[in-house]
Order: C-alpha cells, then sequence, then structure tokens
C-alpha cells in the first residue's frame, strides 16, 4: 500500500497508523522501526548514534530560543502551518509513550526534538504533553523542581486553549502524577 502512495506525507501518515496499531498490540520495537521510517520521510530523521548528545544540543537551543521569556509566553504560539512539521509532531506524540516504555534516550529526544520544532513552528495538540514530559525530565532528572512544575502547568493551560480534552487529561496526569510537589 505504502509504495502506491506517492507523496512523503501520505506515506507517513499511514506509518502513523502502524504506529498505533504495533503499539495497542505491545510491539514497541515495530512501533519504533515504523515511527522512525516515517519520520525520516518527513525530515527528521532519528539519528542513529550519540541521542544523548542531541538531546543536549537540542535542550541548549530551546533554553536559547525561550531565553528570560517565561514558560506561559509559549502559549503565544500559533499552529503550525507546515503539513509535514505538523505531520512530524504528530508522529513523535504517538511515539512518546513507546519510548517512555523502551528507550529513555529515544524518549529524550522525542521530547526535545517536539519542543524545538513548536518553539520554532508553532503548537500542535501533540505539543501539550512533550511540555509536560520536559517538566517531567526537569524535575526528575535535574532537579529543577519549580521550573518543572511551570511547564507541566503550561502544558495544561495549553490543552484548554487548544480546547483538546485528550490533552488535558494528560497534562492533569503529568501534573498530578509527577510536578505536584
Amino acid at each position: 500500500m505504502l509504495v502506491q502512495l506517492e507523496s512523503p506525507l501520505d506515506q507517513a501518515q499511514v506509518n502513523h497508523l502502524l504506529i498505533l496499531q504495533y503499539t495497542l498490540q505491545s510491539r514497541y520495537e515495530e512501533a519504533i522501526a515504523i515511527g522512525q521510517q516515517a519520520l525520516a520521510l518527513l525530515g527528521v530523521p532519528v539519528p542513529p548514534l550519540n541521542l544523548e548528545t542531541v538531546v543536549e544540543q537540542q535542550l541548549a537551543e530551546f533554553k536559547a530560543q525561550l531565553g528570560d521569556h517565561p514558560v506561559a509566553s509559549l502559549l503565544e504560539n500559533t499552529p503550525i502551518e507546515s503539513p509535514t512539521i505538523r505531520a512530524a509532531v504528530k508522529i513523535l506524540g504517538t511515539l512518546q509513550p513507546t519510548a517512555y516504555r523502551t528507550n529513555p534516550q529515544l524518549f529524550m529526544w522525542v521530547v526535545s526534538t517536539i519542543i524545538n520544532l513548536a518553539i520554532r513552528h508553532g503548537d500542535a495538540p501533540e505539543v501539550c504533553y512533550a511540555y509536560g514530559a520536559y517538566g517531567i525530565l526537569l524535575s526528575g532528572l535535574w532537579g529543577d523542581y519549580a521550573r518543572g512544575y511551570e511547564f507541566g502547568q503550561m502544558s495544561l493551560d495549553l490543552s484548554r486553549k487548544l480546547n483538546n480534552p485528550m490533552q488535558e487529561c494528560k497534562a492533569c496526569m503529568v501534573l498530578g502524577s509527577f510536578l505536584n510537589h
């Protein structure tokens, strides 16, 4: 079926469905492999090596882009306009839970990639959970509890701004389970 689809965007959208199917069947490695293929089609390849270094670079870029602006200023972002970037964020968002379960380095790369795409290109529903996940990383790995909570709260605020109940539930779960200290 994918061979018949000419557009990389169309191929990525079909791959998105496969990622969901494999994830629901607990076929996590296959879901990740399909996700990597889809992301490569969209120009967002998963680095084969040194994920930790790439994550550090991406987080440094994100922090530089945010600068001295308050976390809540991210709520002013406009929606992603590019269909390709939008599809990449959707694929990455779908890979987040699978990466969390199977590969912590990949999870951190997925989160840092989504938040970098968001600060450069705008918001999408999947960005909500990525900001909450970034809050978890700030709190759990780097001990920055106040900043982690800010990102968790902003995740909830963004989900409400987008009027997305599914993302609001995820944001509440992140805040209640990981960031409300």
